[in-house]
């Protein structure tokens, strides 16, 4: 009988973390460890018994001056967990040692395939691999323990049972949460826009916490779209500083514009920046144009230097006053970015559908079932 091949796989998100947890399994994993692991106490004549964690340094490349930190834990005859530092580099290291060595370097998410049973769930779990935030996660774990399966049962047993108004209400129900479910794998994109010297780039610095754009006082610093990732209340964002939209004559600062603009088409949200100084502009409007139908928030921006002579937008829309030199109005700010992503937060265990082609399925889903077309409506659903 030919033995298992050897393998191994990370278990946790490829996102960095603290810690990243990599399974090493099959005949030759211990005597992979026994050359490249060294414990602080006892050595590595006989392996660790099992569900004891033991602490010590692993030399992936046979070079004694690179050692990274492990603990390791034996958890069945020929499996071990190896808990390292949760930077990509730690655990990529290790497994590109584990496959030069002759280890099938494997996805996670075949080791759960012996778990989960229904398509629903598998996605889930495929999608915590990567999530990137707690709020995120929380979610996708109900998802993954079958809250979408069991609505989604529950409306094609509805369906089966001609109860058409209660299955068409749990559609919608599942459909009204679109905006936050196709965001719970990508990240929310939002555009911070505006004139030249708005402030876009200062405040960028502000959200994320360091500086990561140059900030001078001279118009058109920004001439590229910056875009960085972040968490907002729990959400993952990017957010990208743009170009300030002006008329100009200068070509490079012209492709700055248009693709600040291009990105203001292509965001989920955007943080218009009207600088208090100077007020509301045909810069703006411009920027409005591009903006038709997306979520925004007016940001008012330079608060300390405020003008209270100032045009100001005429628009009916709720807006935020900040300035850079105080913390609780970038704090507000935050608040009111969180809210406009995520105005409702789902209760625990709500089922969510969180790839696009599951909302493609409930709507054909509930129009089949509009127009009479039972079959066909239970056929959508199920796929």
């Amino acid at each position: 009988m030919t033995n298992p091949p050897s393998r191994a796989y990370r278990i946790t998100s490829s996102a960095p973390a603290a810690i990243a947890v990599l399974i090493v399994e099959g005949p030759e994993a211990w005597g992979w460890l026994q050359t490249h692991w060294r414990p602080i106490l006892g050595s590595v004549e006989k392996a660790p018994a099992l569900n004891r964690i033991r602490y010590g340094s692993l030399f992936p490349q046979h070079d004694a001056s690179a050692g990274e930190s492990i603990v390791l834990c034996r958890t069945a005859e020929e499996r071990f967990e190896l808990h390292c530092h949760g930077g990509p580099s730690a655990s990529n290291a290790i497994l590109d040692s584990l496959s030069h060595d002759g280890f099938e370097i494997e996805s996670p998410v075949d080791s759960f395939q012996f778990f989960e049973s229904d398509a629903f769930s598998m996605e889930a779990t495929r999608c915590l691999l990567h999530a990137s935030s707690l709020a995120v996660t929380r979610i996708l774990i109900d998802q993954a323990r079958g809250a979408l399966s069991r609505e989604i049962q529950s409306i094609s047993t509805a369906i089966l049972q001609s109860r058409d108004a209660d299955a068409e209400t749990c559609l919608q129900n599942l459909l009204r949460w679109e905006p936050l479910g196709l965001h719970l794998v990508e990240p929310w994109k939002v555009v911070l826009a505006g004139p030249p010297n708005a402030g876009k780039s200062s405040l960028l610095n502000k959200l994320l916490g360091y500086d990561r754009t140059i900030v001078h006082a001279s118009a058109g610093t920004t001439r590229d779209l910056i875009p960085e990732s972040t968490s907002l209340g729990g959400w993952p964002v990017v957010l990208t500083d743009s170009a300030g939209v002006r008329e100009t004559d200068d070509a490079i600062e012209q492709r700055g514009v248009a693709s600040s603009l291009e990105a203001v088409s292509q965001a989920d949200a955007i943080l218009l920046l009207v600088p208090r100084d100077t007020g509301w502009s045909d810069e703006h409007e411009r920027i409005l144009a591009c903006a038709l139908g997306k979520r925004f928030l007016l940001v008012l921006t330079k608060c300390d230097l405020a003008n209270d002579h100032c045009d100001l937008p005429s628009v009916s829309h709720p807006g935020v006053q900040v300035s850079i030199h105080d913390p609780m109005s970038i704090e507000q700010l935050m608040s009111k970015i969180e809210a406009l992503l995520v105005p409702q937060i789902p209760p625990k265990g709500t089922p969510i559908p969180f790839l696009p082609h599951h909302f493609d399925r409930l709507r054909e889903c509930l129009q089949m079932l509009q127009s009479g077309q039972r079959a066909e409506a239970l056929r959508s659903l199920l796929g």
